[in-house]
């Protein structure tokens, strides 16, 4: 029974910690990627009032808007990098694209609107297409942080399963020794004797009073059984 709990401690602890990796590990990471989704969102639409701002005050207002999503973005990026260190590689490619996005592609928009191009159709086919793109490639890695949560989790339920199995059988094989123990006492000590002693009973029925009786030695009530047939 010890060996089985301590067995059973073991595996709990083994689960637990599986489910702390999966908790502090690929889901915090998942989460801080889907923050990073709504920052460069945030970004866009700073990115779009700086395109229709018409004086300083609406300008310096998008601007703020920009630096402050993107500055989420970036630290987002980085709480999502360290939770899950082997994807912070990939993790620091979708950072590199969302700056070139902000910085580069939808600055240039911006630049093309002021002159004189279509403000929709410049933001749509050229900013927010590669905003979409760069959340697209958010959204594919997150794919792969819910496949290993998922390969986790199972992982889980497998030693969870194994633990409860193998505890269940040990419990089980240890009831049958313990029974087939009893049994074996009880024969070997209690109803071997009183056979033998009916064995003697019978003898002495027949006649025959030399016959030995044995377990005379013996206490309780086996010892009292045969010393009652001296």
């Amino acid at each position: 029974a010890f060996g089985v709990t301590l067995y059973a401690a073991n595996q709990i602890g083994h689960v637990n910690d599986i489910n702390n990796e999966i908790i502090d590990g690929s889901a915090a990471a998942t989460t801080a990627l889907a923050r990073t989704s709504r920052d460069l969102r945030q970004a866009e639409n700073g990115l779009w009032a700086l395109a229709t701002a018409t004086d300083a005050d609406e300008t310096k207002s998008a601007e703020a808007t920009i630096a402050k999503a993107m500055e989420s973005y970036e630290k987002q990026n980085g709480l999502a990098a360290s939770a899950y260190p082997p994807g912070a590689g990939e993790i620091h490619d979708v950072l590199s694209a969302a700056k070139n996005t902000v910085t580069v592609v939808c600055r240039q928009a911006v630049d093309k609107i002021k002159a004189g191009a279509p403000l929709s159709k410049t933001m749509q086919d050229i900013c927010s297409a590669d905003v979409n793109a760069t959340i697209g490639k958010a959204i594919t890695f997150n794919d792969k942080l819910i496949a290993e949560k998922t390969r986790l989790a199972r992982a889980a339920d497998v030693v969870a399963w194994d633990s409860e199995i193998t505890a269940l059988s040990v419990m089980v094989l240890a009831s049958f020794l313990l029974i087939g123990l009893a049994v074996v006492v009880t024969r070997r000590f209690i109803v071997g004797p009183i056979r033998d002693s009916l064995t003697v009973m019978d003898a002495l029925g027949r006649g025959e009073l030399a016959i030995d009786v044995p377990h005379t030695e013996r206490k309780a009530e086996v010892g009292i059984i045969a010393n009652s047939l001296i």
